[in-house]
């Protein structure tokens, strides 16, 4: 179920011509669109501090968002020559919209209470994108030897114009010790340019036998600013808060030269080979001006190999390196939630993420039965990681860190469709399975404690269908596992259950008629109180064909019972959270 309701709305025309005597084809577009979404949300979270030290929050509020906006786009794909092609696509678009939040909230330290508020932001913003990709592909006489040129630019803007606002009563003894108003206007701007650029040359070597040589390069510039102003003796904001005001600005530019040898035969393609990748980072704003390099070496492969027609396996490796983003980088104090307060680090590298991923596909033509089974393992260096500590008032303060340990995830899946015999029964199934760990920094008592978190998250769905002419039945059920362990924890290992029954129906009644109808039942175990409770979902439709089936009048019902409801848990670093939020109902 989504989280939320979203009213959306869109329209637009689309034009394309072929102009012969240039031999191209020319298209265009234009579309207006928007969207309205309202979330209302509670959350309970309860983070670890120490073995014998839990903290507490309970938050409950709503966020409005309004967007609208209008994109053009456009195509011009042209035939240079017999062996020489040339497409380009430009973009742009402009849009605006204005933002609302709410959020009271309230939070204790074991069975003392913390601290309780409000904290409410809202404002107005615009955007500005400029973009387009060139794609240039030369083919040589040569059979087999072939060069492409891929570009990509992008130019952002995005200006904001808001108002935090906050107050926060803090205690001490179950007693009001201090309160803290906030009552602020913030300007944000942030301008990006984005280019990226690939050239690939291939070179045959003999038969079945070619030499890729590819050159990646990546330029990415953004310019954040930030002012924010508190109120004067007239209640005008002209007071410059410097402490929350910031210029800042990152260039980030990493290159990939990579060489790649691949031998394609009619059973099996491989590809092998190797690449380089530095990565240069500057940072310049608060009185710092920090640069670095950093170099990746990677080796790259890939193995396709078909058994038959219906039979297929692929291995790949790969390495990316991925940068920091601008908040993790700014060394800037963000108070737009009183509890939760961020400051960057413009010291931090670049993660680099090696991945090996495996699949078998598996398609019997003549019965109609699927299998496939992947799994997927990566581990990544430097990996970004959260180090937070708690004020007496209950008050989070994140900053981050390249972590030292290597952070690791394993997954593999299952699915099997295959029809029961020669009947009009068929059974379905896909099991997932996903383990992975995390590192984050607690501070408590003034020392720094690491905190690995393990988490184990198993899926299993089950679902059988009858289907001949006029009719389809189906039956099945869910079942969703995951449990979370920490090295630093006050409490058991953290298990909770999602499992839910559904069935659905869909008739052709003689006379142009077609009764559709679903149910979903689900029930949760190991959720909070309050979280629990289950919910059964049940939709319906009657439609009829009309005007000799050119036209169909449909008259649908959902959630027939008024029980829909969106409720997950969160277990992640050294917190748990329940969330519950509204979806669209009846």
């Amino acid at each position: 179920m989504g989280r939320g309701i979203t009213t959306s709305w869109m329209g637009g025309v689309n034009a394309n011509t072929n102009l012969k005597q240039e031999n191209s084809d020319i298209q265009g577009n234009l579309m207006y669109s928007g969207s309205d979404r309202l979330i209302e949300e509670t959350k309970d979270r309860t983070t670890m501090l120490a073995p014998d030290k839990n903290l507490y929050n309970h938050e409950s509020g709503y966020d409005k968002t309004y967007s609208d906006g209008i994109r053009f786009g456009g195509e011009w794909d042209m035939k240079l020559s017999k062996n020489v092609s040339f497409l380009l696509r430009p973009t742009v678009n402009i849009g605006r919209g204005d933002y609302e939040s709410f959020n009271e909230f309230n939070t204790r330290t074991n069975a003392d209470s913390t601290n309780r508020g409000y904290s409410r932001d809202y404002g107005e913003n615009h955007n500005e994108r400029i973009g387009g990709m060139m794609l240039w592909s030369f083919r040589f006489n040569k059979p087999g030897r072939t060069m492409s040129l891929n570009m990509n630019v992008n130019y952002s803007n995005n200006e904001s114009d808001g108002y935090n606002k906050s107050e926060t009563h803090y205690f001490k003894n179950n007693m009001i010790d201090s309160t803290s108003i906030i009552d602020q206007n913030v300007l944000r701007q942030e301008k990006s340019n984005n280019i990226t650029a690939r050239l690939s040359y291939i070179e045959p070597m003999g038969k079945n036998f070619f030499v890729e040589g590819t050159y990646r390069y990546s330029y990415r510039k953004t310019d954040s600013d930030k002012e924010t102003y508190s109120r004067d003796a007239a209640g005008n904001y002209n007071i410059l808060d410097e402490r929350y005001t910031t210029n800042y600005d990152n260039t980030f530019v990493t290159q990939q030269a990579e060489l790649n040898f691949m031998k394609q035969e009619e059973k099996y393609n491989i590809t092998i080979g190797a690449s380089m990748q530095p990565s240069y980072t500057k940072s310049v704003g608060e009185g710092r001006d920090t640069s670095y390099t950093v170099t990746n070496f990677s080796p790259a492969a890939r193995i396709d190999y078909r058994f038959s027609d219906d039979k297929f396996l692929r291995v790949r490796y790969r390495g990316r390196t991925s940068q920091p983003s601008i908040n993790q980088l700014m060394p800037v104090n963000d108070n737009s939630d009183p509890l939760k307060q961020t400051v960057g680090n413009p010291n931090l590298d670049p993660e680099f993420t090696h991945s090996l991923s495996t699949e078998y596909r598996s398609n019997n033509r003549r019965n109609f039965s699927f299998f496939s089974a992947s799994a997927d393992f990566s581990f990544t260096q430097n990996d970004i990681v959260a180090k937070k500590y708690y004020t007496e008032e209950g008050v989070q303060i994140s900053t981050y860190e390249n972590a030292d340990k290597n952070v690791y995830s394993a997954s593999g899946r299952i699915m099997v469709n295959t029809p029961i015999a020669k009947s009009n029964f068929s059974v379905n199934s896909f099991t997932m399975v996903r383990y992975n760990n995390s590192y984050s920094y607690v501070m408590d008592a003034g020392d720094w404690t690491e905190n690995e978190t393990t988490n184990l998250n198993i899926s299993q769905m089950l679902r059988f269908t009858y289907r001949n002419d006029w009719a389809e039945v189906i039956v099945g059920g869910r079942v969703n596992y995951r449990n979370a362990w920490y090295t630093v924890s006050s409490m058991d290992d953290v298990s909770t259950w999602t499992n839910s029954i559904n069935g659905s129906i869909n008739f052709t009644i003689p006379g142009g008629l077609n009764l559709v109808s679903d149910i979903n039942h689900t029930f949760y175990v190991g959720y909070d109180e309050g979280y629990n409770e289950p919910t059964t979902v049940w939709n319906a439709s009657l439609a009829k064909n009309l005007f000799k089936n050119t036209a169909t009048l449909k008259f649908k019902v959902y959630d027939i019972l008024k029980q829909s409801r969106n409720t997950s848990v969160t277990t992640t670093e050294n917190y748990v959270q329940n969330v519950t939020n509204n979806t669209l109902g009846q």
